[in-house]
């Protein structure tokens, strides 16, 4: 049954709910503060009105404190739509026909007792159909409305013109109550249909918009790489040809101008370097390549021997058919996390590992036996690495978390979690 998983209810039907109890609370009041009537059977009837006012009143209260709902979890709902249908076949059905019919024989409400009971029972059929499948209106409905027989075979003698009437009218609201409940959770069930194959939609166009400005982004870092190789790459090129020229032939007794030179000179090969290895970071093409493992192993190699550190590589659990949005994120990251421990960690020793024993995310740990810093009071107008990290995180809807020292009075420790709905459950066998 749905209202043993955790129930989400239909927008505005709690709010209904309330203000239908309250309408009819009020109504059932309304008609207890007319005038006493001149026939003292009908006074019974006016009793009957106090307590059917006060019973919805209740039930009003039920529905608007909050604690309550807390309280009662799944339940909260079903036990409100049973006491919204046992209050009029209780008081309206039992109380009044005893009366009439051991006290007053000759007179005959229930007609009116009938029309009363089908309507108030009316609207807890449309919240069970608005909330709840099919089946659960048969059982609250077909089931529980044998309650109107039960009770006339015990007030009515058998074969009482009056039993007949009201098992007859009892057949009628069942079958009624059933056609409508049938339409009801039918339209319901084309509205939410509707609504899935709308999500459905609607999350496909944010994905080709993800993937429209994802091609817009790595476009964009082409473009960049190609006027870096176009420009400042051949622009430092040719002054490193042009050092070179001078240092040639420069006299060696000019021993101080030999050594700016080569100063110079050597300043223009190391811009030039770094402006290959920019190159190469904007463009997407390890992933592509050799795939996402395989990318990092490449890039891990490249750093070993450019910053002389030894990396601690365990991407072992790491989770399988990652999207190419996460993958590409998770590459910048650790290759943001390296350059930060080349640049500024002075440390030695790197350890970048994988970890999915959480079932709702995975995470990516980054840590460094280097001076640490204080995540605090970072600059966020000058660094720009820890910032593009978190940045990037949160794009994959997940969270960035750095703690310097983290162990032994040294380091940082760089966690970036990811939920597990960007992978599968399979992991990468290393």
């Amino acid at each position: 049954m749905r209202w043993f998983h955790e129930v989400v209810y239909e927008p505005g039907l709690l709010k209904i709910f309330r203000l239908f109890s309250l309408s009819v609370s009020l109504f059932f009041f309304l008609f207890y503060g007319f005038p006493t009537p001149t026939y003292e059977v009908l006074g019974t009837y006016r009793m009957m009105l106090a307590i059917m006012g006060l019973s919805y009143g209740v039930l009003f209260l039920y529905l608007t404190i909050s604690h309550v709902r807390r309280w009662m979890k799944n339940f909260f709902l079903p036990v409100a739509v049973l006491a919204s249908m046992f209050i009029p076949i209780g008081f309206i059905n039992w109380a009044p026909q005893t009366v009439s019919m051991h006290t007053y024989p000759g007179l005959a409400f229930q007609p009116i007792n009938s029309w009363t009971v089908t309507i108030l029972m009316l609207f807890p059929l449309v919240i069970t159909a608005w909330q709840y499948s099919f089946n659960i209106v048969l059982l609250f409905f077909a089931g529980l409305g044998i309650i109107d027989p039960i009770i006339s075979l015990l007030i009515y003698e058998q074969g009482g013109e009056g039993l007949y009437m009201i098992i007859y009218a009892s057949a009628v609201r069942i079958i009624a109550f059933t056609a409508i409940g049938y339409i009801i959770t039918e339209l319901m069930k084309n509205q939410r249909k509707k609504q899935e194959d709308l999500s459905r939609a609607n999350t496909k166009l944010k994905e080709y918009a993800r993937q429209t400005r994802e091609l817009a982004v790595i476009r964009e870092r082409n473009r960049l790489a190609s006027e870096l190789h176009d420009v400042l790459a051949h622009t430092l090129s040719g002054l490193a040809v042009h050092l070179e020229a001078i240092d040639a032939v420069i006299p060696k007794e000019q021993q101080q101008l030999r050594h700016e030179i080569q100063r110079a000179l050597e300043s223009a090969r190391e811009g030039l370097k770094e402006t290959r290895r920019a190159m190469h970071d904007l463009r997407a093409e390890p992933l592509e390549s050799f795939g996402f493992i395989q990318a990092i192993e490449q890039m891990v190699k490249q750093y070993r021997l450019r910053g002389e550190i030894d990396v601690d590589l365990q991407l072992r659990k790491c989770p399988r058919q990652l999207s190419a949005s996460v993958e590409q994120n998770v590459y910048r990251i650790l290759q943001e996390c390296l350059e930060n421990v080349v640049h500024h960690a002075q440390a030695d020793r790197v350890m970048i590992r994988c970890d999915s024993s959480e079932a709702s995310r995975f995470r990516i740990i980054v840590e460094d036996n280097g001076i640490g810093f204080n995540p605090e009071a970072v600059d966020r107008s000058t660094h720009f690495g820890l910032v593009s990290i978190r940045e990037r995180a949160e794009r994959m809807g997940g969270s960035c978390s750095a703690i310097s020292p983290a162990a032994d009075g040294r380091g940082t420790r760089i966690t970036v979690a990811i939920p597990m709905e960007n992978s599968h459950d399979t992991h990468y066998d290393m």
